[in-house]
This record gives structure tokens, C-alpha cells and sequence, in this order.
């Protein structure tokens, strides 16, 4: 700016004194410089200024950010909840109520034991976390449930025990008594259901040791006593009696009953009719036979009569 007045000045001496005049075969007179172009000059110095003064002001700004940025590294701690034994939804809410955002889930694992809550977490339990770190836990999540196949009932035990592994469960078996053949299924614990895999089931087996008691009455003692000891090798006693219609030797009783169930060799009582005839008739006089006498009457004897009654003679 100090440069601009001396040539103005000398501009307007030389416009006040000098004369121009063409020179022949000279160079053309110098023009004047224009006073806009030192005012652009100007403008531009002050544009370069302003330049400057914002370059700085934005590298200023940009350092007094870098406490800030330290200032964000340097988060909130929290201790990490324990999540073992939640559900997801409860462990996502300890998760925010200690202001914990950044979490992931791991892969879920599958057990027979599982029943959908966290087996594990990181970081562990009461560890002093910031508010920005990642932490994670993983579910445990239950099998996809079985069926207990049905239609085992009257089966062998190898059967069942195989159908039922086949299903990825574990059978039980239990003797029972029963008047099905030995080794034979005669229930299965939640037949046709839905378990979870590894589910131990209850098979109960027969043990062969009880029958059904058959029906004897009517029979003759032989006989029932045959049957009995085809049926169950049973210990058989009877009962006689005599104030019964029927044949002698015909059971009319039997105890137990009919269909009962009873164990093999068990103790059976019959009731048998028994033989009630008696001695024949008598055959000695009657009392009323007189013996031979005389005396009168139609011929003065007396008359002589038989057993029955009758006159065989008069004397």
C-alpha cells in the first residue's frame, strides 16, 4: 500500500510537464498504469491473508479435538453381570441396565441338559468393563424333541431296548410279575409321546411267574387236578361233602376262582361231592309176626302169619 503514492504522484508530474511526441522509428510511449490493478493486488493479498487465517483457526480446531477423542477412549466401566442361567431376553436386559451395547451372541450349542439359557459369557462375571467393549455369551439351546415309538406292548426285551436306542433314548427295563411269557413287554413308559433325546424310559417285563387260574368246576376231581398241574404245577387239595346233589367226585368249588391270577405252584382248593349212600333195607321179621299156639277160634288154633301179613295156615 506504501508503494501506491510515489507513482501517482510521479504520474501526475509527468502528465503536468512532459509532452508526448511520436518518435520515428521509436518505441510507443509507456501507458500509464491503471489504479484498479493495485486495488486488485490489494484484494488478492487480503484473500491470501484470510486464507492463511483459516487454515490455521482449522488446524487449531482439529488439535482441540484430540482431547475429546482421548477423552472417549478413556469410557465408563461397568462390572460385566453374570449371564450364565438366563434366558436371552434376561440377559440382554442386565446387559443394558449396566449400559453395555456392544454385544454379540456366539454359536448356540445343543445338549440334552440344555433348556435355552446362557452356558457361557465373555467377559467373566464382576470383570470391570467399558461401556464401548464387546462382550458376547452363548445359549444352550435344548434337541429337537423324539417320539417314544408305540406298538413295544407283547415285543421281547431286545426288541424294545433296540427301537428305543434307535430314538436316541435310554430304556430301563423292570420285572414284573405278569401272566405273560418271561421276557415279554408288557408296558412302555410314555408310549407315543414327544421326549427330549437321552430321556430315560420305563420298560416293564414280564417274569412268567403268574397264570391264569382256569376254569375247573363241573370236572371230575381227575381231571381238575390234570389241568391244574399242566396250567401251573399247582399244590391241590379238596374238600369232600355230602350235602350236595350230583355225581360223587364232581368238583363244584374252586379256590381261587377262575381267571385269577395266581403264581406257578400257588396253593388250589376244590370242592368235590362225595359218595353219600347209606346201608339197604332190613331184612329181620317184623314185630308183628306172632309165634304158633292154640285156642280156639275156627278150629281152636291159631292162625300163623308171615312178614308181611299174610295167613299161610290155620292149625
Amino acid at each position: 500500500m506504501a508503494l501506491q503514492g510515489p507513482p501517482q504522484r510521479q504520474w501526475q508530474q509527468q502528465g503536468a510537464t512532459t509532452m508526448q511526441r511520436t518518435v520515428p522509428g521509436g518505441m510507443p510511449p509507456r501507458q500509464p498504469e491503471r489504479r484498479s490493478s493495485w486495488v486488485m493486488a490489494a484484494l488478492a493479498g487480503l484473500g491470501v491473508l484470510v486464507v492463511i487465517v483459516l487454515g490455521v483457526a482449522l488446524a487449531m480446531s482439529r488439535n482441540n479435538e484430540k482431547p475429546n477423542n482421548n477423552q472417549s477412549t478413556q469410557a465408563a466401566t461397568h462390572p460385566m453381570p453374570n449371564l450364565i442361567g438366563k434366558s436371552e431376553e434376561d440377559a440382554r436386559a442386565a446387559l443394558q441396565a449396566q449400559n453395555l451395547t456392544n454385544v454379540s451372541t456366539q454359536a448356540p450349542t445343543t445338549g440334552a441338559d440344555c433348556k435355552g439359557t446362557v452356558d457361557n459369557q465373555s467377559p467373566s462375571a464382576n470383570a470391570q468393563v467399558r461401556e464401548d467393549q464387546a462382550v458376547s455369551y452363548r445359549l444352550c439351546q435344548p434337541l429337537d424333541k423324539v417320539t417314544v415309538p408305540a406298538g413295544l406292548v407283547g415285543s421281547t426285551r431286545d426288541s424294545a431296548e433296540q427301537a428305543l436306542r434307535d430314538q436316541q433314548l435310554v430304556p430301563e427295563f423292570k420285572e414284573v410279575d405278569s401272566t405273560a411269557p418271561e421276557g415279554q413287554v408288557v408296558s412302555v413308559e410314555s408310549s407315543g409321546k414327544q421326549v427330549e433325546p437321552g430321556t430315560h424310559i420305563t420298560v416293564k417285563v414280564s417274569n412268567g411267574t403268574l397264570v391264569l387260574m382256569p376254569d375247573v368246576t363241573g370236572k371230575t376231581q381227575d381231571v381238575a387236578e390234570g389241568i391244574l398241574s399242566n396250567s401251573g404245577n399247582f399244590n391241590v387239595s379238596t374238600v369232600t361233602v355230602t350235602d350236595q346233589d350230583g355225581v360223587p367226585g364232581t368238583v363244584v368249588d374252586q379256590n381261587p376262582k377262575a381267571k385269577s391270577k395266581i403264581e406257578k405252584g400257588g396253593k388250589v382248593v376244590l370242592t368235590v361231592i362225595g359218595d353219600n349212600t347209606g346201608p339197604g333195607p332190613s331184612d329181620t321179621p317184623s314185630p308183628s309176626a306172632t309165634t304158633p299156639g292154640t285156642g280156639g277160634g275156627n278150629g281152636g288154633g291159631n292162625p300163623i302169619t308171615n312178614s308181611v301179613g299174610g295167613i299161610i295156615r290155620r292149625d
